[in-house]
């Protein structure tokens, strides 16, 4: 029997869906991720001077691009073992995933990658089950 299930992800939590026969499983993961202040769009620091001066900016952003890879992993191990995945989400979050998706060698396992407001879960099976119907 195929396993099949959805996600909904964006950089602060993702609500996986499990779909086994008639069973349906919902798991949610929540993101050690937090943007800091400063981070915010057209918000930058005053730059060092120097050859190898880093700017706290730069600091920041790696290490939310750290914290995110790590959310990331953490929700490919929930899924790894799905046949057909369909991931949802809004902004920039669901393509992320699907490139660290690709990296981990398991970009086939996604059948659609599309983009999607928040959902509640009720919403979020529905939509998970009418793709695969």
């Amino acid at each position: 029997m195929k396993l099949q299930g959805g996600l909904w992800i964006d950089h602060r939590e993702a609500v996986i869906v499990l779909i086994d026969g008639t069973q349906l499983r919902m798991r949610k993961v929540a993101s050690r991720a937090r943007r800091r202040r400063g981070m915010e769009r057209g918000m930058h620091a005053p730059r060092a001077y120097g050859a190898h001066s880093v700017s706290s900016d730069d600091i920041r952003a790696r290490e939310f691009e750290g914290q995110l890879a790590s959310y990331y992993d953490e929700v490919i191990s929930v899924i790894r073992h799905m046949n057909e995945v369909v991931v949802l989400g809004p902004g920039e979050a669901r393509n992320e995933f699907k490139k660290r998706m690709e990296r981990a060698q398991l970009g086939s396992l996604i059948t659609e990658v599309s983009a999607c407001d928040r959902l509640t879960r009720r919403q979020l099976a529905a939509r998970v089950r009418a793709h695969f119907a």
